[in-house]
């Protein structure tokens, strides 16, 4: 509360709820509205620098909306900390709508040069648009860092977890930025 924060349950149904972190106190949100009333917080609020969405079902076009206006005013929208250099998302259940928001936060920081996606509920046009966003900013998807030269996605190796499609297209992304990475051992996904 006070003066000019954000008021963004008003005339809300109390159906679905949902919470949002919001300047270190929870407020309560309804899935059908909640990316529209997000959105509009989002919009006023001039000294807001983070929120966290983390298991909000806004939905594609609410997340894309709100990923456009988190990009256009440096907001990161999925936990991810502005001088953060790696994110863990490791088997975090993470779908095609949390991938809008990831990516949205890995366009505006500055400093993450590492995040692990692998082994989620991403799709394979989710899992695109991320490697979009990691050639472009030199960022590894499957936790391989700078200097890491071999990397092991054998199932044993890693909770015997089997890559996806998904995971595979992830992958290439690495290969792509990492060029120290000389070798890679992986086994039959799914």
């Amino acid at each position: 509360e006070g003066p000019g924060a954000p008021t963004p349950t008003r005339g809300l149904r109390p159906t679905s709820a949902r919470r949002l972190l919001w300047g270190g106190c929870y407020v309560f949100f309804y899935k059908e509205e909640a990316g529209k009333a997000i959105g509009e917080g989002l919009k006023l609020n001039a000294v807001l620098t983070s929120c966290s969405l983390i298991q909000n079902d806004i939905g594609t076009e609410s997340a894309t909306m709100l990923a456009k206006i988190g990009t256009e005013k440096r907001i990161m929208l999925f936990g991810i900390k502005h001088d953060q250099k790696e994110a863990d998302f490791y088997g975090q259940d993470v779908g095609p709508v949390d991938a809008i928001l990831i990516a949205s936060d890995l366009l505006v920081s500055t400093s993450i040069i590492v995040t692990d996606m692998r082994y989620n509920n991403l799709d394979t046009e989710a899992a695109t648009m991320l490697v979009n966003v990691a050639k472009e900013k030199g960022i590894s998807l499957c936790g391989i860092t700078p200097e890491q030269m071999e990397a092991d996605f054998r199932p044993f190796k890693n909770n015997y977890n089997s890559m996806r499609p998904a995971d595979a297209i992830l992958l290439t992304a690495d290969l792509a930025v990492r060029g120290s990475v000389t070798k890679v051992l992986v086994s039959e996904g799914r």
